[in-house]
């Protein structure tokens, strides 16, 4: 006979995220955007996309921080340019 093992609770939810004005989050609801905060209300933040676009809004528990891989990313698209004179 075998014994059933006890089934595991659900992990807990992730503490919400510290955001500011002008960090970086990844919007998780429907894939994974990442996007500027520009302005925070109560539990909701309105983000850019990264490069400019459209800005939405969403609430603060549909947030993480992004991976290492997504900061490389941000990093390669905020990095200013240098302009060359020929």
């Amino acid at each position: 006979m075998s014994e059933a093992t006890p089934a595991q609770p659900p992990p807990p939810p992730p503490p919400p995220i510290r955001a500011e004005i002008g960090s970086f989050v990844v919007d998780v609801r429907g894939g994974a955007r990442i996007g500027r905060v520009m302005a925070m209300e109560w539990d909701r933040l309105v983000l850019r996309p990264l490069g400019g676009g459209i800005e939405w809004s969403v609430e603060r528990a549909d947030l993480r921080a992004p991976t290492d891989t997504e900061m490389a990313t941000i990093r390669a698209v905020t990095a200013p340019v240098s302009r060359t004179v020929l």
